[in-house]
């Protein structure tokens, strides 16, 4: 059987640093970055018995933070001042910007969507792309690609179904770890 304490330090130490950076570069603000690191192992040790074998560790760690994160941010945002004081600290941080959280979000999104995308069939991927980002009609790629209406109608949807499975996906693994 395994030591949980070894297997917690060991986790702790082998992701916190990455962690704080990643929470350091959305947020820019070394204060919070250390909060929710410590919210982060905290929630992975209370949760550690809930928390499903078959996904990555790294995974279910950077997923935890995430959750963390925009929790602090939602805390912060909630309160009528925006600047907040460190406990040990008589000094004033830099206000939260009330945009991080959704700046946050947007940014993992996009992030995910292009992976995602990037497993798509490159006709598809294409298609997808015109549609969604270039905001150019059916008839408009059906044109440019020299492809039926119907077949950009068929990858949007086949695309779409792709995307929505994984965000399910996702959504599941966030429930699971939050419970």
């Amino acid at each position: 059987m395994h030591n949980p304490e070894a297997i917690f330090n060991t986790v702790y130490y082998e992701y916190h640093a990455e962690v704080y950076d990643f929470v350091q570069k959305k947020v820019g603000c070394s204060y919070l970055a250390e909060e929710v690191v410590q919210l982060t192992f905290i929630k992975f040790w209370n949760n550690r018995k809930k928390i499903p074998e078959h996904i990555e560790l790294r995974t279910q760690v950077f997923q935890i933070a995430k959750t963390v994160l925009i929790d602090q941010l939602r805390k912060k945002y909630s309160k009528k001042n925006s600047v907040y004081r460190a406990p040990q600290a008589d000094r004033a941080y830099e206000p939260v910007n009330h945009d991080v959280a959704n700046k946050v979000n947007f940014n993992d999104t996009r992030a995910r969507i292009e992976k995602l995308l990037n497993t798509l069939p490159p006709v598809r991927k294409k298609v997808f792309e015109l549609s969604r980002f270039d905001e150019l009609s059916h008839k408009e790629i059906s044109n440019l690609l020299n492809i039926s209406i119907k077949t950009v109608e068929s990858h949007i949807t086949h695309a779409l179904k792709h995307i929505k499975l994984y965000w399910y996906m996702v959504l599941l693994l966030a429930l699971s770890v939050c419970l």
